[in-house]
């Protein structure tokens, strides 16, 4: 029914795509810590914790933004959930920075690729790839013998 090939190709997507759903992707910058700051994060290539910080075992797993109440952004980057998301971390931080810039500021933390931006659309990962790998796949016709 299916070629030998299809199937070979089925199980290198499937690996590669189940290796790498503990990475994510996320916009970075710092304005906090850099003069001049490089803010916001979406005017450069997005890290990949994967790639960019070899993160094998998924410590990196969500996304942060910080930024003032008039949306000004101050930091993005990629964090582990644990402890940084925290109620008790971010409230920490964010009263930490209040502080210091006399302003209102906005901590965010959140799990998904390129969701540390809050008006840019969401991304939607590995499902394009998956869904015209697997179309071309089932579509393959073998020949019958």
């Amino acid at each position: 029914m299916f070629s030998s090939s299809s199937i070979l190709f089925s199980a290198i997507l499937l690996f590669a795509t189940t290796s790498l759903t503990s990475a994510i992707v996320c916009y970075h910058c710092d304005s906090i810590n850099k003069s001049p700051g490089d803010c916001p994060g979406w005017h450069r290539r997005p890290i990949d914790t994967f790639h960019d910080l070899k993160d094998r075992g998924g410590l990196f797993s969500h996304c942060v933004e910080i930024k003032l109440a008039n949306g000004t952004v101050l930091h993005q980057g990629a964090y582990p959930g644990y402890p940084t998301c925290g109620r008790e971390f971010l409230r920490t931080w964010r009263q930490s920075l209040e502080k210091r810039y006399r302003y209102r500021i906005l901590v965010r933390c959140c799990e998904g690729n390129l969701c540390n931006e809050s008006t840019r659309p969401k991304s939607f990962g590995l499902l394009p790839i998956v869904i015209i790998a697997l179309f071309s796949v089932f579509s393959l016709k073998s020949p019958c013998r």
